[in-house]
């Protein structure tokens, strides 16, 4: 049974916190008009392209996509093949995209504590789950895949 933090703290949630902090220090602090709309766009495009190839792949390997879930596969296709975390990295890329977006370019140091908190509250979390279920595989794979790119 899910509990209310399991439903409420997930990577989305984060990332659309540190997007509100984007929007609000964009709006006290103006940047530089719009004409960094489409260009952020463009890159929120491709963070969302990563999340749900990512997603997709492991739907398609009939594994869990929550974090916090007892993983029944190790993943190493799609994505996968690239970052240990492709979902992980997708939110930053969206986040850097929004940033972009808004003009202040400064709100892009949010990255930077996003990455940490996904990185401490997730991934780490993630990967011991992973090392101790699937012990040599997972070792392999974490030796020839970066935690981000």
């Amino acid at each position: 049974m899910n509990t209310l933090r399991d439903i409420i703290d997930i990577p989305p949630v984060w990332t659309l916190l540190a997007m509100a902090g984007a929007y609000g220090i964009a709006d006290v602090f103006p940047g530089f008009g719009s004409g960094t709309v489409a260009p952020g766009i463009a890159i929120m495009v491709v963070g969302f392209t990563i999340a749900i190839w990512a997603v997709v792949t492991l739907m398609n390997a009939q594994t869990s996509v929550m974090p916090r879930a007892k993983p029944s596969l190790l993943v190493r296709a799609g994505p996968y093949r690239y970052s240990r975390h492709p979902i992980y990295l997708a939110d930053l890329v969206i986040l850097g995209g929004w940033c972009v977006v808004t003009g202040q370019l400064a709100t892009l140091l949010l990255i930077f504590p996003l990455g940490w908190l996904l990185y401490r509250r997730f991934a780490k979390p993630e990967e011991e789950r992973l090392e101790r279920r699937f012990g040599h595989g997972y070792r392999a794979w974490h030796a020839e895949t970066p935690r981000w790119l």
